[in-house]
């Protein structure tokens, strides 16, 4: 059963609801998770689900921006954390090829193929594409913030490179690899890890006290 309270503080009604439908939808898409699964998991009437949400399909569709949000925000963490960490550039192309390695325990072939279920459905879903839009963008922007201050700041990402396009970038590369996850023969992950290392190392990152 969903956890009435988070860190010592009562988590709301929608955000119990939606939590619900997370919690459920572990093993199966979430569109498969029924209305009386939730109801009976948090204990919230039928009334209350209606105050939050205009349909369960609602509350459906926001669980589901939810959990593809969930899996790019911890890769935003991490690269800020190799950056914001790192002291010199060998540091920093090892921090991000450490990044690289944990970032693919948690970006698998499942969570690629809901992701695309996601956006896919979002294409016939106008509410549903409205809620991955504002996700998206408040990802896309959190990340390229991060990257614009590690141009300005340390200055381990180069200054030519546009921070917004490079958000979208390593999205987008993370996000490609569902072209290998049905192929006959996948690569080798550590073939992928090799390849995304050497791009940030020899095309994104520069040391610089070397500079000027």
């Amino acid at each position: 059963m969903v956890a009435a309270t988070e860190t010592g503080t009562e988590l709301s009604t929608r955000g119990r609801l939606v939590a619900a439908v997370i919690e459920l939808s572990a093993d199966r898409p979430v569109d498969e998770v029924k209305v009386e699964e939730v109801l009976g998991t948090t204990g919230i009437s039928t009334g209350s689900l209606y105050h939050h949400f205009e349909d369960f399909g609602h509350l459906q569709e926001t669980a589901m921006v939810e959990r593809y949000k969930e899996l790019l925000k911890a890769g935003v963490v991490m690269v800020a954390t190799a950056l914001d960490e790192a002291t010199s550039l060998e540091d920093v192309q090892q921090r991000i090829a450490m990044a690289g390695v944990e970032y693919s325990k948690l970006n698998t072939p499942q969570s690629r193929f809901e992701r695309a279920r996601i956006l896919a459905k979002a294409e016939h879903h106008e509410r549903l594409r409205v809620l991955l839009s504002e996700a998206q963008q408040e990802l896309t922007d959190a990340l390229a913030e991060m990257l614009a201050r590690a141009q300005e700041g340390p200055g381990w990402i180069n200054p030519d490179v546009d921070a917004r396009a490079l958000a979208v970038y390593m999205q987008a590369y993370t996000f490609g690899r569902l072209v290998d996850d049905i192929a006959n023969e996948p690569m080798k992950q550590e073939d992928w890890q090799f390849l995304t290392a050497m791009i940030f190392s020899v095309a994104l990152l520069r040391d610089p006290s070397a500079s000027g």
